[in-house]
This record gives structure tokens, C-alpha cells and sequence, in this order.
């Protein structure tokens, strides 16, 4: 009798616990269709009522909006790189090899918690807290660097020295650090090299410090390097944008649907940067990073090198749902200062170069690895942009001095 009572215990909470998720699961629907109808950037052109799905993955795909997406509750942790440049985890980039049914290891940030375990770019990991990964399937990564846990016991292989090891992890947050630089003397000419990699809610303020330090060297020119930048907070942009320009302008509009309007201006103080200056950007260069740097061109006419960018001129409303998860829903669409729209078309640079596959691919895993610098060393082999960005900063640099 008391089994049969205590199995029905258990049988009555686990209802409970089925009912509340489905009752908190259908107000967050609601609660999407809701914010569509209010927020959609075209939300003039929806039926609410035609949007199909029970679920807020198949609403948001009805929708039919590029860049308006859903964040279910365990995957919010990429949220706070974006908005916040937090980071939760190990610190590391893997692929599952399906050839070795092993776990290679891409990219170690340096200074985290696996790159001060001993783990090392191109380590194998075969085992997870004791059970061997070929079992556990390409799920086993979530398992060390997505779900919040503690730690992990890890057993690598090395194929540089063949050797085995047993290290541990531990998950924990971290700061990442949005703005770099590194100073190069070329011939006669110093040159200032400051990397943005996106645009958070205090990288204006990492970059006003980076400048101060930059500024006492005493550079005769700057680049400014925004490739695989994918942009983030608008505000941001405007605000170190506002640095490099005099009085009030007009850093980019953002119109509401076919009607609304609303100029986003900088802050209308004097210029504090005044040097000869070079961007670079490349194909996911987006956003927030596009406008920057056709501001910088329309107002300052600031050559670009590299590759025609993204095209994303969509700007993002963050929603957080009651179910813990968010919604990116595409409220408005920014025009550069030259009154055009860059969805889909992007950015096209003055100087039009191109870097191989291989080093595009090592530029990532090299943006992942410095996420915890801000004094990064340059490698200009095999870095034809930033080689063409320097001969066309020194060209600016003799051009600024004979207007001097």
C-alpha cells in the first residue's frame, strides 16, 4: 500500500512538473506572436493568425525573416558574448572527427582553463570523464565545453609527441576582450594596428583605453581592423565612431517599417583622433561593424581593404522570453550615411584583396585564441590585406604631411 501511494507521488509531481513546462512553454509562444506583432520590422505584411506552428522554432521559421532568430534556454550562454563579452566554459574550439572518432581540438584561448591545463591546438581528446568518446558520439564536446558543469576529466592524445595525458578543466566565466592592438614600425613610419573583433556594450570603453596607450607611442598613421567583426551594439559603434569626427553627424538612420524614421547621431564633440587612417574589413564583416565603416568612408573618406562585406543591415531587438530563452526579432533596418541599404548588397572596399582559405581559417582560430589580450603580435606573412592596408596608410600618412 505504501509503495503504491509513493509511486503515485511521484507519478502526480512528474504531471505537474509535464504540466508547467507546457503552460510556461505555450506563454512564451504567445508571447513571440506578441512581440511580432508589436516589434517586426514588417510586421504591417504578417497575418499573426497565418504564422504556423505550436512551437516558437517553427514560428520563427514561418516568419521567413533572415535574420530574426530564437535562443532556447540552454544556448543563451552565446548572448553574453555578444551583448556582454562573457564567456562560460573551458576556453577552447573542437570539432568531433568522424574519421577517428576523437575530439580534435581547433583553438585554445590563451590563459583559460584549458590552455592553462596543458591542452594545446591539435590534441585529440578520447575520453570524458572516463567514458571514451567514440562512445558518447559527437555530443561528447557538449559534454566538456557547453553544458554548465564544474569540470571535466579529460584523457588527450598528442600527436606531436605521442604522448597520452590526463588533464583536468574547469567551466568558468570570463571577460572577453573585444579590442586589440599591436604597433609596428614600417621604414620610417609608425603605425598603429587596433583590432575590433564586434561591438559590445563596453567596447567603446576597451577602446578608449587601447587609444590612450596607442596614442602615447605617438603613431604616424592607424588600421583599424574590423574582418570577421559581426558587428553587436549600435550604440557602441556610434559612440567610438564619434571619436574620429567633428561635431553633430549623422552616423546612420534607422527606419521602422515603411513610415518611421530615426537619425542616430554622434555624441557632437571634436574629434580626439586625428591621424591618417585605414580600415579593413572581409566578407563577415556585418552589421553594426558595416555601418562603422561606411561612416568612416562617407564622412572622413577612409580607404577600405579587403573584400566586399556581409550585407546585414538588419538591426536586432534582444527579447528575453519567460520561458529563459531570447528572441532576435528584426525590428528596424539601418541606411548608411549615403541614404542606402546595404542588406544583401554590403560593403564594397576601395582596394579590393583577397587572403587564401587556409589563412581566412587561421584568422578565426587566431581571434578565439587572443580572446583574453589586448597586446596581440602581427604576423603579416601571408596577411595580403593587412600588407596592402599598410602601403596605402603610408601613401595617407605623406599625403596628411604635406597638407600639414
Amino acid at each position: 500500500m505504501k509503495r503504491t501511494i509513493g509511486w503515485l507521488m511521484i507519478f502526480t509531481l512528474l504531471l505537474i512538473v509535464i504540466v508547467n513546462a507546457q503552460n510556461l512553454q505555450s506563454r512564451a509562444v504567445n508571447q513571440v506572436l506578441q512581440l511580432i506583432k508589436n516589434y517586426f520590422y514588417n510586421a504591417q505584411n504578417v497575418n499573426i493568425q497565418s504564422l504556423k506552428g505550436d512551437t516558437i522554432q517553427q514560428i520563427v521559421k514561418s516568419l521567413k525573416s533572415r535574420f530574426t532568430y530564437y535562443i532556447p534556454p540552454n544556448r543563451t550562454a552565446a548572448m553574453n558574448i555578444v551583448n556582454n563579452s562573457e564567456y562560460k566554459g573551458v576556453g577552447m574550439q573542437t570539432t568531433w572527427n568522424a574519421t577517428t572518432q576523437k575530439i580534435d581540438v581547433l583553438s585554445i584561448m590563451t590563459g583559460s582553463p584549458a590552455w592553462k591545463s596543458g591542452l594545446r591546438a591539435g590534441d585529440e581528446i578520447v575520453e570524458v570523464n572516463g567514458t571514451p568518446v567514440e562512445r558518447l558520439g559527437k555530443n561528447s564536446q557538449n559534454d566538456i565545453d557547453k553544458n554548465l558543469q564544474k569540470s571535466a576529466v579529460l584523457v588527450v592524445y598528442r600527436p606531436s609527441t605521442r604522448s597520452t595525458m590526463t588533464l583536468k578543466v574547469k567551466h568558468v566565466a570570463l571577460k572577453l576582450k573585444t579590442v586589440k592592438y599591436d604597433l609596428l614600425k614600417i621604414k620610417k613610419f609608425k603605425i598603429a594596428y587596433v583590432q575590433i573583433t564586434n561591438f559590445t556594450e563596453d567596447t567603446y570603453e576597451n577602446f578608449t583605453l587601447i587609444i590612450s596607450k596607442v596614442m602615447k607611442w605617438h603613431p604616424d598613421g592607424l588600421i583599424i581592423d574590423l574582418r570577421d567583426n559581426p558587428g553587436g551594439v549600435v550604440m557602441s559603434a556610434n559612440d567610438i565612431f564619434s571619436m574620429f569626427v567633428s561635431g553633430e553627424k549623422i552616423f546612420s538612420v534607422i527606419r521602422f517599417g515603411d513610415k518611421l524614421v530615426k537619425p542616430i547621431y554622434t555624441n557632437g564633440i571634436n574629434s580626439i583622433i586625428k591621424l591618417p587612417i585605414v580600415l579593413l574589413v572581409n566578407k563577415d564583416t556585418a552589421s553594426s561593424a558595416e555601418m562603422f565603416s561606411a561612416a568612416m568612408r562617407f564622412y572622413l573618406k577612409t580607404p577600405l581593404v579587403g573584400i566586399k562585406t556581409f550585407g546585414k543591415s538588419a538591426i536586432q531587438g534582444v527579447f528575453h522570453l519567460v520561458n529563459g530563452g531570447f528572441l532576435l526579432l528584426v525590428e528596424a533596418h539601418a541606411i548608411n550615411p549615403e541614404g542606402k541599404d546595404i542588406a544583401g548588397v554590403g560593403v564594397k572596399p576601395d582596394y579590393v584583396v583577397k587572403n587564401s582559405k587556409r589563412w581566412n581559417r587561421q584568422f578565426k582560430f587566431r581571434i578565439w585564441r587572443d580572446m583574453l589580450k589586448t597586446k596581440v603580435k602581427l604576423d603579416l606573412s601571408g596577411d595580403h590585406q593587412l600588407q596592402k592596408a599598410i602601403s596605402v596608410l603610408i601613401k595617407e600618412i605623406v599625403k596628411f604631411s604635406s597638407q600639414a
